[in-house]
Formats: structure tokens, C-alpha cells, sequence
């Protein structure tokens, strides 16, 4: 709604940062989206032509550029559907929206007809320490391991919260309007992951199971 502001805070912010960069002599990280794809051919792996399906994918890929263009060293990092307990009075996520619906006895609708590899929030920390410490340059992609559709994964929060899975409703990506087409499957190929930063995916169980600790942990249980 706001093409703009959009463009100035992703695009032209990219630019000031990779100038920093540039006058201190230092390399970047970059964190770019799993949206610079269509989702037409899953696996997405590091080498595949970006085809983003929406504006915002557009503008990751143009700070791509930017970031590829700038002379800085550089590595980019491409994150995927994130999840994990956000610090107090932070954005939320997929996770905690469909958790606290459920404790509120609310029934959800997940689409069943789109999928990815969801990423646990430590898991995405992990793989950029790795990337820092080892002064990788180039592109990652980072995920989950389990391919799953959004209503695969909210059972499985259901199961390990607790929760009733009977409140959960399958639905298809129609059935919610949207202000930019969605991709349906923009999933990654995590073997450059793997064997050069030495990270292993974890499956949505044991990154599920890790999010309730940390949150039973915070409640001082």
C-alpha cells in the first residue's frame, strides 16, 4: 500500500548500509526472503534464477543487487518462514498467532495447499554466527528440514502445545484476499547449508518442543 516507503526503507536503506560499509572497509550480511522466488519449482537451491511472484520479493531482490554490486564482501542470507518466542512487546509470528487462538478456544483456518520448510528462529541464528565466524561470502539459503503445508505445521503446534487440533480448519490460498499474490511453495535446498556451514535443519517437532521450553523457561516454570 505504501510503494514508496517501502522502496526507501528496504532499497535505499540497503544502499546506505553497503556506503558504511564501503567507507569502513568492512563486509556485510545481508538478510534477504524465500520471497525472491515464485514457488513454481521447489527445491530452491543458492544457483536458481530469482523470479519473485510480488512487490516486496522485488525489492529484496533489488537490494540483492545492490548488496552484489557494492564492491563490499558480502554474504546474503535467505531466510524462510520463521517461528520461535519473540522478546516481550515484539512481533509475533505463525506459531504464537495460532497458539494463542487455540488457547482462546478460537478455530483457525490454515491453508492446505501451501508449503515450506519452516525455520526455527535459533536455527536461523545459528547458521548467520556460522556464516560470521567463518567469513563465508556468497549466498545461503536457511531452513527447517520438514516440507510441510501451513496446515501440517499447525496441527503439529497444536500437538506439542497441547491444543485442539479440532479447532483447526483446511482451507485453500483462496480463500483469503490478498493485497499481493502469494507463492505457494518457495521451499529450499538446505545442502549448501549443511556442508558448508556445518548446520543441520531441525524438523518442526524439535524446534516446536524448544519454543515451549523457552516459553516455560520465561514463565519461570
Amino acid at each position: 500500500q505504501h510503494r514508496e516507503q517501502t522502496r526507501a526503507v528496504n532499497v535505499g536503506g540497503t544502499e546506505v548500509v553497503t556506503d558504511c560499509c564501503r567507507y569502513f572497509k568492512t563486509r556485510l550480511i545481508y538478510i534477504s526472503s524465500n520471497a525472491v522466488f515464485d514457488g513454481k519449482a521447489p527445491l530452491y537451491s543458492e544457483t536458481d534464477p530469482v523470479s519473485p511472484l510480488n512487490y516486496y520479493g522485488q525489492l529484496k531482490v533489488d537490494a540483492e543487487n545492490i548488496v552484489k554490486e557494492s564492491g563490499v564482501p558480502y554474504a546474503i542470507i535467505r531466510p524462510i518462514l520463521m517461528y520461535g518466542r519473540p522478546y516481550p512487546n515484539e512481533r509475533g509470528n505463525l506459531v504464537t498467532t495460532w497458539a494463542s487462538a487455540l488457547r482462546n478456544g478460537n478455530p483457525i483456518n490454515v491453508v492446505d495447499n501451501v508449503y515450506s520448510k519452516p525455520l526455527f528462529s535459533k536455527s536461523c541464528a545459528e547458521a548467520i554466527w556460522a556464516v560470521i565466524n567463518q567469513k563465508c561470502e556468497g549466498i545461503y539459503h536457511v531452513a527447517g528440514r520438514d516440507h510441510v503445508s501451513l496446515f501440517e505445521f499447525a496441527l503439529a503446534v497444536a500437538k506439542v502445545f497441547q491444543l485442539d487440533q479440532r479447532l483447526i480448519n483446511p482451507v485453500p490460498d483462496s480463500f483469503f484476499p490478498e493485497l499481493a499474490p502469494r507463492p505457494r511453495d518457495t521451499s529450499f535446498d538446505t545442502n549448501k547449508m549443511e556442508q558448508e556451514l556445518n548446520v543441520l535443519p531441525i524438523g518442526i517437532y524439535e524446534g516446536l518442543q524448544q519454543m515451549k521450553k523457552d516459553e516455560n523457561k520465561n514463565d519461570g516454570r
